[in-house]
């Protein structure tokens, strides 16, 4: 290379400092974006017999070895709501997706601020191939809108939940990824 320098000093000063960098990459944070189609990009959980579309730029954040327990959030470091969050549960360890999603109800309407806070009532609701139960909150704080959305479902030999958080202008996402869910 070249080095716009007259002196030998000065050029063994940058080299110097040039040296001191550590180039390298770091595979911890990628994703594989063959798959993007219109700003969406395949997941799929094979030992749950799940797969669903997500964001392209949602990145997953939990343990990567994981099999029941899948935790996406949005990369852009000023989006500290959009989530979502898969987990299973055997049958055989939970009471069933609409005792499950009650009590997470409760839980949340328990322990999250209710003056900045609307909840609707657990519901049943069709998608096509499952019935889940689930609801929705929705968080108007002063700087910020948050749609909330919880869904729950028997499948085989698990009982799912899938909640998804999403700033409020990321309302249409909630829908998107639902409508993709594949379970066999």
């Amino acid at each position: 290379g070249w080095i716009g320098s007259e002196t030998t000093e000065e050029k063994e000063e940058i080299l110097g400092v040039m040296s001191s960098f550590a180039l390298g990459f770091n595979n911890e944070n990628t994703s594989d974006l063959s798959t993007v189609k219109d700003g969406w990009r395949g997941f799929k959980a094979d030992a749950l017999n799940l797969s669903l579309n997500i964001p392209a730029e949602w990145v997953l954040v939990s343990d990567e070895d994981a099999e029941t327990d899948f935790i996406f959030a949005a990369s852009d470091i000023n989006d500290n709501v959009s989530r979502l969050h898969i987990a299973a549960y055997s049958k055989s360890s939970v009471t069933g997706a609409k005792e499950l999603a009650e009590s997470d109800f409760a839980m949340n309407k328990r322990t999250i601020n209710e003056g900045i806070t609307t909840f609707t009532n657990v519901n049943d609701q069709n998608h096509t191939g499952f019935t889940s139960y689930g609801y929705t909150f929705e968080i108007a704080a002063t700087n910020y809108k948050q749609f909330n959305k919880d869904i729950f479902f028997e499948k085989g030999d698990y009982v799912y939940n899938i909640s998804i958080a999403v700033k409020d202008k990321q309302r249409d996402y909630v829908s998107k990824i639902i409508n993709s869910i594949k379970v066999s």
